[in-house]
């Protein structure tokens, strides 16, 4: 049957369908009110129940979404653009309204185009997807809907979809690295991995080769690295169904080996993954070819091969045997490499029953180590490659609780030890000693020399946490867990504070630190439940000692603390993300319950540590420990450099030397390889100044010799240094030089100087193509970041007066760059260079406009590039241009709006409405443009868009 052509409605038509779209889904709210059977009440449907209740209510649905699929298709995209944001706020309250998207993509008129307008939208609030929300979780169901899209209509979606795939997949992977819940954007990329990965998308895999290296890269750094099972096997399914072609892979076959390993050990769905991605390889692949990359991790490889012969399903088994088959004798090679063994670290005595037998003349001792680790086994949360565990039963959790308690109970001997602790106590010559390296000599305190001994403690101890974890136990737990750390910290407290010459404890006794090693066990766990319990501990250590000693100011100078602060910033050292944001969480904690005098002798450690933390999580996914990190190095530096009152007076000298220790590392970081670092401590700094009054130069001046062989670089060629560490340098010198007074000056007298200036001046003005030739510069993927500092080094460099025309030039170049990032970079330096301009430096403006102007002559020379640069010329120096320049810009409008006028839709390039628009959008921008132009454009305006036929969602307006 042939289609009938449908007809393109006027402006005030299409205004009626999009009434009729907005109320619409409005009213189909109707179906959400249902009856209670029991009470005959009317109630409203949950807005995320998933299906539709009633026959009617689909086909309703349906038919409402049948009306619009039957209209042009111009002005369905009108209508569409226009109420795109409308549809997924209803969704989002009436989960059954996703049937009418979904008539939308299944329909083969309609698909591409609501595909794209619903792609683009959704791509504009992707940063929206990295929190656990019902938002973020609707928006990933919709990127679904139009990923299975290319799978109905090849041809037409895959166009639709490949100028996205870039900004998808790097967007995806760069809002992860700073997402409190990153996991919707590995999903994300998931479902499109999974929806092109069929095989027969071409033009997708073709797009995607360019990214293959960074993305693989990437996805193998993250499943190497310490995550949660889930998302360690999100990362390993996603490196081995990266939709291209085997042959597209051969360069990159050695990043899929560790995955291919992982999946193996992995889930069911994982080991048939891992199973079909090598079988594929030993089929195709040539086996000298294939073995060499299989070398570095053979014995696993195999042993994990064997291991799945004993699978419980019989078609991976037969699977996993096929592929041992075809690799030969290969597969029995392994099975001469060494075998990881378990061995006793220790021969120290571990804690034991004894056990007494009536018949028996000696009793016999049974080692508890191990009954105590399977008890915390027994409590903590069970997880596992194939998900989540059956829980455990309730009975055998307090059986292990049982045992944790009499393990402890036993351990500490109480005994009579109630009353001797409350003579000790009460002693009238007990007193806090008043200078604290009096007791300096109690950290040397040895550890128990008992490592099996003092590892059950804190296991046990750890056990205690996790207990008051859990609902059943959390009553007796949180009970037995407060009257346990009090009687430490008491026992901490007597032992480092007391007057009474105290014994020097033996080394077979369990020390006192053993609790802050449970403490930070507790704090870098993944469990977010056990960080809570983390901070509640170290609250109940804090007051008991403060109980104790009578004062919080004195009780924060007993070295418990002072081992306190060094085990918890430890944390932050750790390889785990989850640690380092444990280590944050009690950093946090410490400076909120701690005398300010304490948080200001500790200023630098912590300072160091959550730097370390930015230095660590770069390109890392992290759950927003990098953002946390650095909003805590922003309140510290505000709590212990904010000038303080006339009642802490008493606390200056304290300050100073903290704050002086404080700001020089942070100028040894000014120019630092990593990133993350460097940008905080240029910010840091500028907080401090904004905090304390100062500039930021006399912050710096009295630490300036650390940075004087570095701004600008006096030992070493900038080409000579990694990129990285160009990039610091030159990021380096613009802040030190851009900062009033400059803590630096370029002096091109100096033969260093000299060489800097050239070095930056051939940077920018070169080529890539030029650049590429350099030996440092071979293998950088993209030397867009070089450019983008060395601009701005150079616009810093605006004092001096012989080298601002050639500065000017470089900068002009960068602006009309075919680079979106340079072009942005250029006009930022641009700005800055142009602040305080001469008489000379206008001349030089006017002779870059020239040949632009010369241009404008004929309106056919008018194309998009060249309106944007002359944008570009316009934002940057709207004073050049005069009344004329505007009175030509409305007869190029005039004409090429006769042109749209003119021309049928077929005859149409795209670029007319563009220019079109470009000219519109300078208007506003110029001083010269008077009032009396209004009415003309307006009419202007009115008439294309009467000739294009559209008004609803218009940009011109």
């Amino acid at each position: 049957m042939k289609r009938v052509p449908q007809k393109l409605f006027l402006p005030h038509e299409t205004h009626h369908f999009v009434d009729l779209f907005r109320y619409g889904l409005v009213a189909l709210d109707v179906y959400r009110v249902t009856t209670n059977v029991n009470t005959g009440v009317h109630v409203l449907r949950s807005a995320n129940c998933q299906t539709v209740k009633t026959k009617e209510e689909k086909e309703v649905l349906e038919h409402f979404a049948g009306v619009f699929t039957m209209m042009n298709m111009t002005t369905f995209k009108v209508v569409f653009s226009e109420m795109v944001e409308h549809l997924v706020e209803r969704i989002q309250s009436n989960y059954a309204l996703q049937i009418i998207p979904n008539s939308f993509l299944a329909n083969s008129t309609t698909s591409a185009t609501f595909a794209g307008i619903l792609l683009t939208f959704l791509l504009q609030r992707m940063d929206t997807m990295g929190c656990n929300s019902e938002q973020s979780n609707l928006h990933l169901k919709l990127f679904k809907l139009v990923f299975g899209s290319v799978t109905l209509f090849a041809q037409e979606n895959e166009l639709m979809l490949k100028p996205h795939l870039h900004e998808i997949v790097n967007r995806s992977m760069s809002l992860a690295n700073t997402a409190q819940d990153p996991c919707n954007y590995f999903l994300l990329l998931r479902a499109l991995f999974r929806s092109i990965g069929g095989g027969s998308h071409e033009q997708l895999y073709q797009e995607f080769l360019p990214l293959l290296s960074n993305l693989l890269q990437g996805l193998n750094r993250l499943q190497s690295g310490q995550h949660k099972p889930f998302m360690k096997d999100l990362f390993v399914e996603l490196c081995l169904t990266v939709p291209v072609r085997l042959s597209s892979l051969l360069p990159y076959l050695h990043m899929l080996m560790d995955p291919l390993v992982s999946a193996l050990n992995g889930s069911q769905t994982l080991i048939s993954q891992g199973l079909r991605t090598l079988e594929l390889c030993v089929d195709n692949l040539q086996p000298d070819f294939l073995y060499e990359h299989i070398q570095p991790v053979r014995a696993e490889l195999m042993q994990a091969l064997w291991r799945t012969l004993h699978n419980p399903d019989d078609s991976v088994a037969t699977v996993a045997f096929r592929v041992l088959g075809k690799f030969g004798g290969s597969n029995r090679k392994m099975l001469n490499t060494a075998q990881p063994l378990s061995y006793m670290e220790s021969l120290a005595e571990s804690p034991a029953v004894s056990a007494i037998f009536l018949d028996s003349e000696s009793s016999i001792d049974v080692p508890i180590g191990q009954a105590i680790e399977g008890a915390v086994r027994l409590l903590k949360p069970q997880s596992s490659g194939q998900g989540v565990v059956p829980p455990v039963d309730v009975f055998y959790r307090q059986h292990a609780w049982n045992v944790i308690q009499a393990f402890l109970v036993s351990m500490l001997h109480l005994g009579d030890a109630d009353l001797d602790v409350y003579q000790l106590l009460k002693q009238v010559s007990f007193q806090p000693l008043s200078e604290p390296h009096g007791r300096l000599k109690y950290l040397t305190y040895p550890q128990c020399s008992n490592k099996e001994a003092r590892n059950a403690f804190e296991t046990a101890l750890s056990g205690v946490f996790i207990a008051a974890c859990l609902k059943e136990l959390r009553g007796e737990a949180l009970g037995f867990m407060s009257n346990i750390l009090k009687l430490i910290t008491a026992i901490a407290v007597v032992q480092q504070c007391s007057a009474v010459t105290a014994k020097q404890p033996s080394q077979d006794m369990i020390d006192v630190h053993v609790m802050l090693d449970a403490i930070v066990k507790c704090v870098s766990s993944d469990e977010k439940e056990l960080c809570k319990i983390g901070a509640m501990t170290l609250a109940l250590i804090i007051d008991t000692a403060t109980t104790i000693v009578g004062d919080k100011e004195k009780a924060s100078e007993l070295p418990l603390f002072e081992a306190a602060a060094d085990r918890l910033c430890g944390c932050c050292y750790e390889q785990a993300w989850y640690a380092k944001n444990g280590g944050c969480l009690a950093i946090r904690f410490l400076m909120e319950k701690m005398p300010l005098k304490w948080v200001m002798n500790h200023q630098l450690a912590f300072v160091m540590a959550l730097l370390f933390v930015l230095l660590d999580l770069s390109n890392e996914v992290s759950s927003g420990t990098v953002t946390l990190a650095k909003e805590l190095t922003d309140k510290l530096l505000t709590l212990c450099n904010t000038p303080l009152g006339q009642d802490k007076v008493a606390l200056s000298g304290v300050q100073e030397k903290s704050f002086h220790a404080v700001a020089r590392h942070l100028v040894k970081e000014v120019i630092s390889p990593n990133e993350n670092v460097r940008k905080q401590s240029h910010h840091s700094l500028l907080l401090l100044a904004n905090i304390t009054g100062k500039s930021v130069t006399d912050i710096m001046d009295p630490h300036r010799e650390i940075l004087a062989d570095m701004i600008p670089p006096k030992k070493h060629l900038l080409k000579h240094q990694p990129v990285s560490t160009q990039i610091a340098l030159m990021e380096g010198n613009t802040f030190c030089t851009s900062l009033k007074p400059r803590l630096f000056s370029i002096n091109l007298t100096v033969p260093e100087h000299k060489i800097f200036f050239q070095e930056l001046v051939n940077l920018c003005d070169s080529d890539d193509v030029t650049l590429a030739k350099l030996p440092c510069y071979r293998s950088v993927p993209s030397l867009v970041p070089l450019k983008v500092s060395g601009l701005a080094a150079l616009a810093a460099c605006h004092y001096i007066p012989e080298i601002r025309e050639k500065i000017f030039s470089v900068l002009y170049k960068a602006i009309n760059s075919s680079v979106k990032e340079l072009q942005v970079a250029g006009k930022e330096a641009m700005n800055k260079f142009m602040a305080e301009h001469t008489h000379a430096d206008i001349e030089l403006v006017h002779g870059a406009l020239r040949p632009l102007l010369m241009m404008l002559g004929d309106y056919h020379n008018l194309s998009p590039d060249l309106l944007q640069k002359l944008t570009h010329m316009i934002e940057l120096f709207p004073t050049s241009f005069n009344e004329k320049m505007c009175e030509a810009l409305k007869g190029h409008l005039t004409r090429w709006i006769e042109v749209l006028i003119t021309s049928t839709q077929a005859q149409r390039q795209g670029e007319e409405v563009q220019i079109c628009l470009y000219i519109l959008d300078m208007f506003h921008m110029l001083p010269a443009s008077t009032f009396r132009l209004f009415e003309p454009l307006l009419q202007l305006a009115l008439k294309g868009e009467k000739a294009l036929g559209v008004e609803v969602t218009w940009e011109w307006r």
